[in-house]
């Protein structure tokens, strides 16, 4: 028996409409892409069954526009899948073959939203990329759909159905109004107001930003066990530890680096649900005062639109200026992704023992006028770590690898690196 998509689904939200502007290239495209490693082949057929629900759940949709000013767009479903396609892999260039992938064309809105690809490793292994567009999902949606796949558990839609075009315009407008007066009212009446307005209006001109073309990305396994340790030695969480790694990695010099924690996540179901705390941490912060430090970020209200402002106005603002209106939004030198411990079902697929498996948002095409130098994710199967990492400063995939390696050497730990 699958699970029904609610009427909620149906609508994007303002993350998913951010990203859809990347898809459309108004700003940076990105797409989420999990790596499932095994040492053993696995059974074409076992794949092929595992594609073909894939295409009936969570991801098997597009969005659709409407032509009603405030109105949002809508997600559809949408069946068709891209052909599996299959490689032979040098082992050596695993990491090369895997952002390729991550480059492989998806399309919110024309459909497929997502694709799987296979590498046949030279080793005798297997390895599963699937890529999606970020506007369908999030890292946590990605791992749902692949977990419910395996298992059998392929949503059902509900009927057409929900609120109107019309209905779902005058909403949002009601919202924006509403809001915009309030915001007018404290801007004449509350100083407060004033300041947070003249700051939003001026921090774009106050932070370093970084263009390429071609991050620089690597993924490295490491020992659970000796990560918990680590972490527990200095009165931290595994969650803390890797807060702390990738500040260093972002690090230049001595300074402190404010990072990006993602605060919440969907399970598939809707696009992106995710909100942003964030978390300034100096050089040599002891685990166990980063884990309150930590604490209180998480319990902070998340960032939201600047004095106020009705987080629904971004419905109704032109491509252009909506993407000027969140240009940061959420964006801090680093973001720090922990997605979590990997479900059970995904530990095992057609005889075949997963290795390890990996989940990372990518900019397949570069970045623009970003200020986030490192993206970094981090997930847990079984007995090991995978740390994806994304860099904006680094020259290639040697320099980053190094200095990845050499980061996590200083806290005593070992990097296998893909």
């Amino acid at each position: 028996m699958g699970t029904e998509v609610p009427d909620s689904a149906a609508r994007l939200g303002v993350v998913d409409e951010m990203f859809l502007r990347g898809h459309r290239g108004v700003t940076s495209s990105v797409v989420m892409q999990g790596l499932w490693r095994t040492d053993e082949r696995v059974p074409s057929e076992v794949l092929a069954a595992v594609h073909e629900r894939m295409a009936r759940g969570r991801l098997g949709r597009r969005v659709v526009a409407t032509r009603i000013p405030g109105a949002r767009a809508r997600f559809v479903r949408d069946t068709r899948a891209h052909p599996i396609r299959w490689f032979e892999v040098d082992r050596a260039h695993l990491t090369s073959w895997a952002d390729q992938r991550a480059a492989d064309d998806v399309d919110p809105e024309r459909g497929p939203a997502w694709r799987m690809t296979v590498g046949l490793l030279d080793d005798g292994g297997t390895v599963v990329s699937i890529v999606c567009s970020h506007v369908v999902t999030d890292a946590q949606g990605l791992v749902a759909a692949l977990a419910a796949a395996v298992r059998g558990d392929v949503p059902v839609p509900r009927a057409a159905g929900g609120v109107s075009d019309a209905r779902d315009a005058l909403r949002t407008w009601a919202t924006v109004a509403r809001g915009g007066a309030r915001t007018a009212r404290a801007a004449v009446t509350d100083r407060g107001t004033r300041r947070a307005l003249r700051d939003a209006a001026r921090s774009e001109h106050d932070v370093e930003r970084y263009t390429t073309p071609t991050p620089a990305r690597v993924l490295a396994d490491l020992d659970a066990a000796a990560w918990d340790a680590v972490a527990a030695a200095d009165g931290g969480t595994p969650n803390t530890l890797f807060v702390a790694v990738v500040a260093d990695l972002a690090r230049t010099g001595s300074e402190s680096v404010t990072l990006s924690v993602p605060v919440g996540g969907g399970t598939g179901d809707r696009g992106n649900t995710l909100a942003m705390a964030q978390l300034s941490v100096a050089p040599g912060r002891p685990l166990h005062l980063l884990r309150d430090d930590l604490r209180r970020a998480y319990g902070a209200p998340p960032e939201g639109a600047p004095a106020g402002l009705p987080a629904e106005i971004l419905h109704v603002l032109p491509d252009g200026l909506a993407a000027r209106a969140t240009r940061d939004a959420g964006e801090r030198v680093a973001l720090c992704s922990n997605i979590g411990t990997m479900p059970g079902e995904l530990a095992r697929v057609g005889g075949a023992d997963a290795r390890t498996i990996g989940c990372r948002a990518v900019h397949p095409h570069g970045v623009r006028e970003t200020q986030r130098r490192t993206s970094a994710f981090l997930t847990r199967t079984g007995d090991r770590y995978t740390l994806a990492v994304e860099s904006a400063v680094d020259d290639d995939h040697g320099a980053l690898a190094r200095r990845v390696v050499e980061t996590l050497a200083a806290r005593d730990l070992d990097a296998d690196v893909w």
